[in-house]
């Protein structure tokens, strides 16, 4: 990746193991969920959720998201994971 110029020494990374809806992500830029199994309550909770974080910019969730204002489903991936070789994961982007 770095001969790629898509490292950045000034930037971080952070993985984060929690509560997703409690949390504190207001620095957050990019969010990953593995929504697998979340049910059509908690997705609607999340969709709220990330609609209210100023930073974030980019979200890639196993399911989609209903409802997401603000934000456009700007690609469909089938990516292998370790349950399954073709799981699809939709990538979101925030509006300008």
């Amino acid at each position: 990746m770095e001969r790629a110029h898509m490292l950045d020494p000034l930037r971080s990374i952070k993985f984060i193991n929690d509560n997703i809806i409690k949390i504190d992500l207001n620095n957050a830029t990019v969010v990953f969920t593995s929504s697998t199994c979340f049910s059509s309550e908690l997705l609607s909770l999340l969709t709220k959720r990330f609609q209210e974080l100023p930073s974030l910019r980019m979200i890639a969730s196993l399911r989609k998201l209903p409802n997401l204002k603000g934000f456009t489903l700007t690609k469909e991936l089938v990516l292998p994971m370790t349950w399954c070789a073709k799981v699809p994961v939709y990538i979101y982007v925030k509006n300008k």
